[in-house]
């Protein structure tokens, strides 16, 4: 034990205090930004609200399912701004199998939403181009994920995502 109390400090023994204050700003950081972290926990407020989702022939006519093979088919989105600016939005729809868990089917159109304003978009696809992992000829249920951003590429999200059975 003498020899420990004997020996003289390292001539680095300021690195000692740096590591000192660097541990004890780490350990203030989350007391910090703890309360900044609570704002995350609440439900985001958002632009655009995504009203509507449901199924339509080419004429606009509601559909209950689409027929496997059958002739095309849209994904009616009605949206409202609400904001008092235009707003400019891309809305995804994703199909994906219930069963695999496998997307078959993405697409999405970009518009201008003028302010307050509800407009539709409608994304066709044709049932026939969706394969499944059934066997049956059954329909297949798949899940309609609707999603609205401000672009594709860098997206910022403008309302929450949304999804809704569909069969086909």
């Amino acid at each position: 034990m003498q020899f420990l109390d004997s020996m003289e400090s390292p001539p680095h023994q300021w690195f000692d205090d740096v590591g000192l204050c660097v541990v004890s700003a780490f350990l203030f950081i989350p007391i910090i930004m703890s309360p900044s972290l609570s704002v995350y926990a609440q439900s985001p407020s958002y632009p655009v609200e995504i009203e509507n989702v449901r199924l339509v022939d080419p004429g606009g006519q509601p559909l209950d399912d689409c027929q496997p093979g059958g002739e095309l088919v849209m994904i009616a989105v009605t949206l409202k701004n609400l904001s008092d600016s235009g707003q400019p939005a891309a809305i995804i729809v994703e199909l994906r199998d219930n069963s695999s868990d496998i997307t078959q089917f993405v697409q999405w159109q970009t518009t201008s939403i003028g302010p307050k304003a509800t407009p539709q978009v409608a994304i066709s696809f044709n049932p026939a181009s969706l394969s499944s992992s059934s066997s049956s000829s059954s329909a297949v249920q798949y899940d309609a994920n609707v999603l609205v951003w401000d672009k594709v590429l860098t997206p910022v999200p403008l309302s929450s995502p949304l999804k809704v059975p569909v069969s086909c």
